[in-house]
């Protein structure tokens, strides 16, 4: 699971999401985590963390 912890944290210290940081964590730590299971390759989690909301 650890692998998928830096990119909530990465979203979270975002000043954008000031302040929604346990929303955004069962929001994205879901997603995060079914991809990291579905996905062949991390590119998946680093394209997703590119993308606007």
């Amino acid at each position: 699971m650890a692998p998928g912890i830096y990119t909530v944290e990465a979203v979270v210290s975002d000043p954008r999401y000031s302040g929604q940081g346990s929303a955004l964590f069962e929001i994205l730590g879901d997603e995060i985590l079914r991809d990291r299971f579905e996905a062949s390759s991390s590119g998946t989690i680093e394209q997703r963390r590119s993308r606007s909301p």
